[in-house]
């Protein structure tokens, strides 16, 4: 799922391809905590060298993102982060047996020296615990924010020093951006209900797109390690037949060159179009009532994208705000053909982080589009209702 001027596979930020078509068990419900309110006790936790004398958990230089932020302060309710991590949380980030076990136990144990992964899993375990106890959502809504936002810093420290020492550790943390970011979206946008901050979208895309930039010269040292299991090495242009006529109409209009659309416009639009194409017929072609879709297929469009395409976002051009639309349908793709109980465990356990995203960012994309552009989002708005 990371994020050239060449063009890269997507296969080394998508899972394993061979999937387990069964949902593992869930676990049966835990004993709930007493409610823990912001006024957290903090403990003293040693995190790497045992401090001589704090009331924070430190950490080794290379795990607070070598930027002098060597300090994990510590609160009560982390505790309750970390288990709630490794117990069910995990299960959203894996869709085989193996992808899973990863999460649950080696990924944490990377995180226990480096910092920023650290954070990152408690910042998703904290969003996961805010859908599941609404009586408590603010705390752990605040917690999450703020573990987010200190995770990123660090991890943009260490990124142009990126090295065999902490190049896991890395490629894990951007398996986190999306999911972290599409919940943080909304949790950060204007307005209320379904309406999401359309920077932070953007934000959170080209952010995926540089990690994957960055990460790309260990793809050989990742798919022979352990976090193999994780990286899907069969590609979709090898599965994908036929066409989806929305798409056609696209292609067919945005491909052509006009006074305000460049040669090279036209062509990443195209690009982008075909891509996402690929993706779509590759979600049609699985079996019938799979349990799971593709969510790493899904989110290696973002990354499969030309440099090209992503300049155009960056510059909010009508035709690529559009495409993105397109692409916001593949978020919800299935779901409705799975029985009303069985969809809301799948939800509420599994895809928790992509429920009602796609109707999120159709209305963030609206808004920037002119009136006269908004026609093209007929189709996406209705996938999305």
């Amino acid at each position: 799922m990371g994020a050239g001027n060449a063009e890269v596979d997507t296969s080394s930020f998508r899972e394993d391809s061979a999937p387990s078509t069964h949902l593992p068990p869930i676990p049966p419900p835990r004993p709930l905590l007493p409610p823990i309110t912001s006024n957290y006790a903090s403990i003293s936790t040693p995190f790497g060298p045992s401090p001589t004398s704090s009331n924070n958990m430190s950490s080794t230089p290379e795990a607070g993102g070598g930027n002098g932020d060597t300090h994990l302060n510590l609160q009560l309710v982390d505790l309750e982060l970390l288990h709630h991590f490794s117990t069910v949380t995990y299960l959203s980030l894996g869709r085989s047996d193996e992808g899973r076990h990863i999460w649950q136990t080696y990924a944490v144990k990377v995180a226990l020296s480096h910092l920023f992964l650290l954070r990152g899993l408690l910042s998703l375990s904290a969003l996961h615990l805010s859908s599941l106890k609404p009586e408590q959502e603010r705390m752990y809504l605040d917690r999450a924010s703020e573990h987010h936002d200190k995770a990123l810093e660090e991890f943009h420290a260490i990124l142009d020093n990126v090295n065999d020492s902490n190049v896991e550790a890395a490629f894990l943390f951007s398996s986190l951006l999306v999911p972290n970011a599409l919940v943080l979206s909304r949790i950060d946008g204007l307005g209320s209900g379904n309406t999401v901050s359309s920077s932070s979208i953007f934000d959170w895309l080209f952010l995926v797109r540089g990690v994957k930039v960055v990460l790309e010269p260990f793809r050989e040292s990742i798919w022979n390690g352990i976090l193999g299991n994780l990286v899907q090495v069969k590609g979709i242009e090898q599965v994908s037949t036929g066409a989806i006529p929305q798409l056609q109409r696209l292609r067919e209009d945005f491909s052509q060159v006009t006074e305000r659309r460049t040669k090279e416009a036209a062509l990443a639009y195209t690009e982008a179009i075909c891509e996402l194409e690929a993706v779509m017929l590759h979600l049609r072609s699985s079996p019938a009532g799979k349990d799971l879709p593709d969510v790493g297929i899904i989110m290696g469009w973002i990354v499969k994208v030309s440099q090209g395409f992503s300049e155009c976002l960056r510059e909010r051009t009508p035709e690529a705000l559009i495409i993105l639309a397109h692409y916001a349908t593949t978020l919800r793709y299935r779901n409705g053909e799975l029985p009303s109980i069985k969809r809301l465990e799948i939800i509420r356990h599994y895809l928790w982080w992509l429920h009602g995203r796609d109707v999120q960012l159709v209305s963030a994309i609206e808004e920037q589009l002119p009136v006269e552009w908004r026609g093209w989002l007929d189709w996406p708005k209705s996938c999305a209702m």
